[in-house]
């Protein structure tokens, strides 16, 4: 069976924690958020997997390499799923992946981390920073982080769908995630 990594510096016990990579364990969530005619709009991402290091010892240094599958964006609306799919949105057809990369953050090794990662999504890619916190208590490890993005930064939603009027610029990512090492 496998189990989940326990990061002793953050249990508060006095041995040393070095480098842990983990990767995603299932019952991970990556959800958005944004508004669609001005009325709230959430989704999610059914498939995503990726590895994370972090190191309480050199704390800048981190790596982050997560792939999504924007295919698997739900919204709760079939017509709306069908739609996030096409040409005008993700674009699967032509981008069937999307993909965060950091190999940098601002931590102290304790409490916040900032996240300096790349994301590229329909060939674009642009810098976005994540604000995540590394939770541990004892047993589990986890981490919960948040960006928000301009989708037009990456051509998410062209010609009509392109109006702030209609769909927010602005999207909320938040992940929680379970960590396995």
């Amino acid at each position: 069976m496998k189990r989940l990594f326990v990061l002793c510096a953050l249990c508060g016990l006095s041995a040393a924690a070095s480098a842990a990579t983990w990767t995603i364990a299932p019952g991970s969530t990556l959800d958005f958020d944004t508004s669609f005619e001005q009325a709230p709009l959430h989704g999610k991402f059914e498939h995503f997997s990726g590895r994370i290091t972090l190191d309480p010892k050199h704390p800048n240094a981190c790596s982050f390499d997560v792939t999504i599958n924007p295919g698997s964006a739900k919204t709760g609306n079939p017509t709306g799923d069908t739609q996030i799919r096409s040409t005008p949105f993700f674009d699967i057809a032509h981008y069937p992946q999307a993909i965060y990369r950091a190999t940098q953050c601002r931590w102290n090794g304790k409490g916040p981390i900032e996240v300096l990662g790349t994301l590229t999504l329909r060939g674009v890619s642009k810098a976005v920073p994540l604000h995540a916190e590394l939770h541990n208590d004892g047993k589990t490890a986890t981490l919960d982080a948040q960006a928000t993005v301009n989708r037009l930064d990456f051509g998410v939603g062209q010609g009509q769908w392109a109006s702030a009027s209609i769909i927010s610029k602005t999207v909320t990512i938040k992940a929680h995630l379970l960590l396995m090492h």
